[in-house]
């Protein structure tokens, strides 16, 4: 579990992290969204103990960020903006040396690095000096380097960043997994907000180094977001088609995207009706029908307003 009661951080006259007051449980997911600039990054920094904080503090699994630093840092597995692998070590010399340094015993830290390894497709190149890897192959080995010693919290920044498809999947269903079965406190401060949306227990929004918003996605969209809308997935849409729907609403309440038609209503029980039956008079095959939800992007956008 974590827990943060008015923790702030300065930079000179830069309030990067302000009175933050902000929990975590054993077994939750909680995405950090917000802006470059927000404070995301130097949040997980204060709790990962690498800066410390100039007001405030937190307690990571029972444990004072700055009374007991040396303790956190054990139990935290922190994936950063900064990868700091040693680019002259081999992929396994890499994790080997992170397995001792957290006094993880050679046979379980020797079978612990081989499955994921394994699990990432790592395990061929395992000889290879990291300094060769492209931006993706590292990024894998700083995720496999923040398991390796199989912490109670983790705090990852951008941690799908430069993965491919298959190694995002995999990585979601890691973490998913260790939440559920190993009960443990995820942090993941990321801008991919699809991700956040189907992998995050809870978002908490932040601005200008506070937050500004928190709850689960559908939570937020409701808070923020009253606008309704009917989406209509339709066949073979012509363009002259396009050109008929939009003259018959209004231009602005009606967005395009391939084959699935989104238009703004005031009231979904009372227009959705009368939208599809203007649909049908104008010949447009409808083939299902429900209420549009708005994206979450749509949803931060109207949080934090458009920068």
């Amino acid at each position: 579990m974590i827990e943060t009661t008015r923790l702030s951080r300065c930079f000179g006259n830069i309030m990067a992290v302000d009175n933050m007051t902000l929990s975590v449980n054993s077994g939750e997911i909680l995405g950090l969204l917000g802006p470059n600039g927000a404070g995301k990054t130097t949040t997980l920094r204060l709790l990962a103990t690498l800066l410390k904080p100039t007001s405030g503090t937190a307690i990571v699994e029972g444990h004072d960020i700055i009374v007991e630093a040396e303790r956190v840092r054990s139990i935290v597995g922190l994936v950063s903006d900064n990868q700091a692998l040693y680019e002259r070590l081999t992929i396994y010399e890499n994790l080997d040396f992170m397995g001792r340094m957290y006094h993880v015993p050679e046979q379980e830290r020797t079978k612990r690095i081989r499955e994921l390894l394994e699990l990432y497709n790592l395990w061929e190149q395992r000889l290879n000096k990291v300094g060769t890897l492209s931006k993706g192959l590292k990024q894998r080995v700083a995720i496999i380097r923040a398991l390796v010693h199989d912490p109670r919290v983790l705090l990852l920044d951008e941690p799908t960043a430069n993965l491919d498809p298959t190694a995002s999947l995999k990585t979601r269903k890691i973490l998913v997994k260790h939440t559920n079965d190993d009960g443990k406190s995820i942090i993941i401060s990321t801008h991919n907000l699809r991700e956040a949306e189907k992998l995050c227990d809870t978002i908490a929004v932040m601005h200008k180094g506070r937050i500004v918003a928190k709850g689960g996605a559908s939570e937020l969209v409701r808070e923020f977001d009253s606008s309704q809308a009917i989406e209509l997935r339709v066949k073979d849409l012509s363009p002259s088609q396009r050109y008929d729907i939009e003259k018959a609403m209004r231009p602005s309440d009606v967005n395009f995207r391939g084959n699935t038609i989104v238009i703004t209503i005031e009231d979904y029980d009372t227009d959705a009706t009368k939208v599809i039956r203007r649909m049908l008079e104008l010949g447009i095959n409808v083939l299902e029908a429900r209420p549009a939800r708005p994206e979450l992007e749509e949803v931060l956008v109207k949080i934090i307003g458009e920068e």
